[in-house]
């Protein structure tokens, strides 16, 4: 026996998709958003755990409502400890290659206090 069905095919056979799991994920994000709006100098990790989502998602928002304007971009921001840390770290910088003497004879008895024979059966060793 089959259930009785009322309507056309389309809505019946339409595949899930983002919109249907849409609701639930602006509802996250508007709280995100009034999180955000209410305390901005608190980090992404702390407004997370505050609505249950990722810092991910968090970081995203704040981008979108600084790029608006509903938030202001701050310098610093308020980890959950209560410290003040920069909103952004620094990358850290590449190490400076090893330079080598293009003609290691000049250079290493300018720059050395051992003879040329002495460097040249070290450099033998490695």
């Amino acid at each position: 026996m089959q259930p009785d069905f009322t309507g056309t095919a389309a809505p019946a056979t339409a595949p899930t998709s983002k919109a249907t799991r849409s609701p639930a994920r602006n509802k996250k994000r508007a709280l995100i958003a009034d999180s955000l709006k209410a305390e901005p100098q608190l980090s992404d990790r702390e407004h997370a755990r505050r609505t249950g989502t990722s810092p991910t998602t968090v970081a995203a928002v704040r981008k979108d409502l600084q790029a608006s304007g509903a938030v202001s971009k701050l310098d610093t921001r308020i980890d959950p400890r209560g410290y003040e840390q920069p909103a952004h770290k620094r990358k850290p910088t590449k190490a400076a290659p090893i330079l080598r003497p293009t003609t290691p004879e000049r250079t290493m008895n300018q720059i050395s206090v051992i003879s040329l024979d002495e460097w040249q059966h070290a450099r033998r060793k490695e």
